[in-house]
């Protein structure tokens, strides 16, 4: 539907031809949306989704007290990329607590409270370390755009919600199709454990919440999303990188880095944007089996060399399972001690003798001779 409506703005102004907008039409609608849906709509369907169901925790001290730092923004390589992980923290951990009172599956809460502390964490670190204030005003302005929106129309942070998490699989796919690109730009594991997590529970989050709209209310949604975050990597980061890291930013390779996050940023937002328009607008279903390859890769390639190898976090069983399995165990029946069948005494001794206790004089008494033959 966009692309139409540009094209036929286009049209309108630039009185272009009829076959020139057919053409416009083919090479930004129908060639991209064919390629996006063959890439990640057309697996397997009958194979189930089997990711094991985690919480992460650091595996010595507290959340707060993890190593965030953070050499690419330290050393001035890829400045803009390392703004981009600072605000996409920002932008996305107040989302998150309003995903953790919405949802009513206990993973995706348990592992989004968790995703809101880790990037409170190393805001707070980067802010101190290097003087950006990306949780002093960037993630406490975006916390109060959020709220707004909670007290006065709750709908606006649903729907952004549901976009989001519709959104999340397109860019782990991506990175799990060009790890390269993940190691040159992020090179962090506070993303690479994100996104892990983001693929984990992304089937549950859907499936709560993109089947709550109406066409109308969805295409908002969508358009309003995307506005959010095309201001966010194209507006906030650029400025950002250029108030606060000046002297990595007006230098020839940061030109020249400069351009090259437009262009790579750019075309992962096209790929989301294809991929969130099949998957959220028009309901196309992903395949079990590409979610199972999106996870398997993205692990091999990027979790593990992030996060598992160097031994970051203890992997343990949501709370929800442990306590559903209590609760079962609360309501089963108690076992019959066998004990108590086999070998335990009688509780006392009879006081008179029965009828069918018989002693060895009694039986030879009772017996009759034998009579001969």
């Amino acid at each position: 539907m966009l692309p139409i409506i540009v094209c036929w703005l286009f049209f309108r102004i630039t009185e272009t031809s009829v076959p020139d907008i057919g053409m416009i039409l083919f090479l930004v609608w129908v060639i991209p949306t064919a390629l996006v849906y063959w890439l990640m709509f057309s697996g397997d369907r009958s194979k189930k989704v089997k990711i094991p169901e985690v919480i992460r925790v650091p595996k010595e001290g507290k959340i707060a007290n993890m190593d965030y730092t953070y050499k690419n923004q330290d050393e001035g390589r890829q400045i803009f990329w390392s703004v981009w992980t600072s605000n996409v923290n920002a932008f996305l951990s107040p989302y998150e607590i309003v995903l953790v009172e919405l949802t009513n599956h206990g993973l995706v809460s348990e592992q989004e409270l968790l995703h809101a502390k880790f990037g409170t964490s190393m805001n707070r670190y980067i802010e101190k370390t290097t003087g950006f204030p990306v949780f002093s005003k960037v993630q406490k302005g975006w916390k109060k755009f959020v709220n707004f929106f909670r007290e006065y129309c709750p709908s606006v942070n649903t729907i952004t919600l549901a976009v989001l998490e519709s959104c999340f699989i397109f860019l782990v796919d991506f990175f799990a199709r060009f790890p390269n690109l993940f190691h040159r730009y992020v090179g962090h594991w506070m993303m690479a454990y994100h996104l892990m997590e983001e693929c984990e529970h992304g089937h549950y989050t859907t499936k709560e919440l993109n089947d709550e709209f109406n066409h109308f209310t969805a295409w908002f949604g969508y358009v309003w999303t995307l506005c959010l975050v095309l201001f966010m990597c194209l507006v906030l980061v650029p400025l950002h990188a250029i108030v606060y890291f000046p002297q990595y930013v007006f230098r020839p390779i940061g030109i020249f880095h400069f351009f090259e996050y437009i262009a790579t940023v750019m075309t992962i937002n096209l790929y989301m944007t294809y991929g969130g328009l099949l998957f959220f607008i028009f309901r196309c279903k992903i395949a079990d089996e590409t979610i199972m390859d999106v996870y398997d890769r993205y692990e091999t390639h990027i979790y593990n060399p992030y996060c598992k190898k160097p031994g970051l976090f203890n992997n343990l069983t949501p709370k929800y399972i442990q306590k559903k399995f209590e609760e079962e165990l609360a309501e089963a029946p108690p076992t019959p001690s066998m004990n108590r069948l086999f070998s335990a005494p009688a509780s006392s001794t009879p006081k008179m003798q029965s009828k069918f206790t018989f002693t060895r004089d009694v039986v030879a008494g009772s017996r009759a001779p034998i009579a001969s033959k």
